[in-house]
């Protein structure tokens, strides 16, 4: 065991220092993209269990995250989205989504354990570094979108045989995931700058105003929306923050759970109402209605895994003909989980909702930054998750898991309530 225990403090600061360094790359990775926060994210769960290993001591493996049900509660409904993918329709080439998903989420677990650890021995330093890259990360967001995408085309120039219009699109699609990062980590970051800095306010204020003109420059109204949500509801996580969690996490649950019914009634919309609606979230409405319809057919156990790529039924709207009614995915992920994993994937995504919704309370209670913090990533979470990406997709899960690590980084403040229960010694 002393050889074990030998260099525990060189661990924490290869796990420490390797943290900031993947953070300040998944930053990068957004704006050109987001694909490659996945395996970064996996990189910082293979460090953070190598270094937890080499610090292994009389207390045991600690990991950074103590194992809970919410941890076997999401592996359970990933476990169930990857044997459904054997009567989907969909066939993928190589090792399949669902299983590269399912080993992904066990890593992005151990990278939020990584970022746990990290923030055990934070220092002023350390802050400054989140805090700065943080920063530069909206500024050239900003400076993109405001300049037409000039930053994105001059590091990726357009080739001779490339259609700029076309590159074009890309670049705004892949500054877009850029905007949603900046979304997902704005409410720890946030925090951490209140409770931490002089001028924390200002500089809050700072962050806010980068943001919403990125995602007002970039088109990305969801941005804005979520942006929006967060900040209301960190405000009243400030007042009442038990009373904001648990209703995050019963709209969050009513999300998945009736997601059939809420896919209905967007499919009813009149169309005097679509048309006055911008053209991308008349799209959404269609989608939705269309997704209900086909819940249908499949209530029980769901059309499969990525069976939504399946579907080829179009529509026409605004003189445009053979615009497809799901494109890729449902853009809400109570729908798509109604449609290819049925009850049975929506009831254990419902039971996993509520366990992380218990370990949300939990980390509140640990004083009212922790809850301003947790309530305004989950009700961004909520937003983007139900008005836009597919909810297979790694770079999203692997971007939830970091958003999440960061909130170890808010520091405890005098303690709201009592803990729901103990995780020691449990699951």
């Amino acid at each position: 065991m002393a050889e074990a225990t030998e260099h525990p403090h060189l661990a924490a600061r290869i796990n420490t220092r390797a943290v900031y360094v993947l953070y300040c790359l998944c930053l990068l990775a957004a704006h050109a993209g987001g694909l490659g926060i996945a395996p970064l994210m996996a990189i910082a769960g293979v460090i953070g269990l190598a270094t937890a290993a080499i610090s292994q001591g009389r207390q045991g493996l600690d990991l950074g995250l103590k194992p809970a049900r919410w941890m076997i509660a999401l592996l359970l409904f990933l476990l169930w989205a990857a044997i459904s993918a054997s009567w989907s329709d969909y066939t993928a080439k190589g090792l399949s989504n669902p299983v590269k998903l399912l080993i992904g989420a066990v890593f992005y677990i151990f990278g939020m354990g990584a970022f746990f650890r990290a923030a055990k021995g934070v220092t002023k330093r350390g802050v400054g570094v989140i805090v700065i890259a943080t920063f530069i990360a909206a500024i050239l967001l900003c400076l993109d979108t405001l300049t037409g995408y000039r930053l994105s085309m001059l590091v990726d120039p357009v080739g001779p045989n490339e259609d700029p219009i076309s590159r074009l699109g890309d670049a705004q699609m892949n500054v877009s995931q850029g905007i949603i990062m900046a979304n997902l980590v704005f409410a720890p970051i946030a925090t951490l700058l209140l409770w931490t800095q002089r001028r924390g306010p200002w500089m809050v204020a700072a962050l806010i105003i980068l943001n919403i003109t990125a995602a007002v420059a970039g088109g990305i109204m969801a941005g804005v929306l979520a942006l929006v949500l967060t900040i209301t509801a960190m405000g009243f996580a400030a007042i009442r923050p038990t009373a904001v969690i648990k209703t995050l996490t019963y709209v969050s649950m009513g999300l998945v759970g009736f997601a059939p019914l809420f896919g209905a009634l967007m499919g009813a919309v009149p169309q005097s109402v679509r048309d006055a609606l911008p053209f991308s979230w008349e799209h959404r409405l269609v989608t939705w209605g269309y997704s209900a319809e086909l819940t249908r057919a499949a209530p029980i156990r769901g059309h499969g895994f990525d069976a939504s790529r399946t579907f080829n039924a179009t529509f026409e709207a605004r003189g445009f003909e053979g615009l497809a009614k799901i494109s890729l995915h449902p853009h809400n992920a109570g729908l798509q989980i109604w449609l290819e994993t049925g009850a049975i994937g929506a009831l254990l995504a419902v039971i996993t909702i509520f366990f992380i919704g218990q370990k949300a309370q939990d980390f509140a209670s640990g004083g009212r930054a922790r809850a301003v913090a947790v309530a305004g990533t989950m009700a961004a979470v909520i937003l983007i998750a139900s008005v836009s990406y597919g909810v297979w997709q790694d770079w999203w899960w692997a971007l939830i898991a970091l958003s999440t690590g960061l909130l170890g980084f808010v520091p405890k403040t005098r303690r709201n309530y009592a803990p729901i229960a103990s995780d020691k010694g449990k699951l």
